[in-house]
């Protein structure tokens, strides 16, 4: 209840209204943000000698995480996330519950899915191949980017969005998957 005068406890929290309110009441809260795409890319080609494309892809994927940075830097072949998802390609109303399920024994998927939708999105703005996640795949984006509107890729992530933020609360997280994919497939 108490701790000793010099003690000092640090929590970390990725939801900090997960922390019971007597909690949160008794600490100091210090904010750490995300880090800049240009800063987290020019330290990855300066540091780890990574080239540029490689530094931008990670930069994307890692969405400002140092730590994710760093883990994905050490990987091998990144490119294993350039397996465009089952989800885009319209898949069988059967198939619903394996890709929730797949979801959910890899929460990281829901980023992944979500640069997807970015390059899906760019492609339909007309950006160049450059400036893309997966550049290497931009004839199969300009396919996918044809067969959705704007507002539906903007719905998509937007409902993606929200069931992260659905994610990070005490909820059923498969039922919660489930109903995204079902949405995103009504898209």
């Amino acid at each position: 209840e108490e701790p000793p005068g010099a003690a000092v406890l640090i929590l970390l929290t990725s939801n900090y209204n997960a922390l019971l309110p007597t909690i949160r009441s008794r600490c100091q809260l210090v904010r750490f943000f995300l880090t800049p795409p240009t800063v987290l890319q020019n330290q990855l080609v300066e540091k780890l000698k990574l080239t540029e494309t490689k530094a931008r892809q990670i930069t994307l994927l890692s969405g400002g995480k140092v730590g994710k940075a760093l883990e994905l830097a050490q990987e091998e072949d990144i490119n294993s996330e350039s397996i465009i998802p089952d989800i885009l390609k319209r898949p069988q109303l059967i198939k619903i519950f394996k890709i929730a399920e797949d979801l959910n024994n890899q929460p990281e998927s829901l980023d992944i899915l979500l640069t997807w939708l970015r390059d899906i999105l760019l492609v339909k703005q007309g950006c160049n191949a450059e400036i893309l996640t997966y550049p290497d795949k931009f004839s199969e984006l300009a396919r996918l980017a044809s067969s959705y509107s704007r507002i539906q890729i903007q719905d998509a992530i937007r409902t993606i969005m929200e069931t992260k933020n659905l994610l990070q609360r005490n909820i059923n997280s498969t039922l919660a998957l489930e109903v995204m994919v079902l949405k995103l497939i009504r898209l």
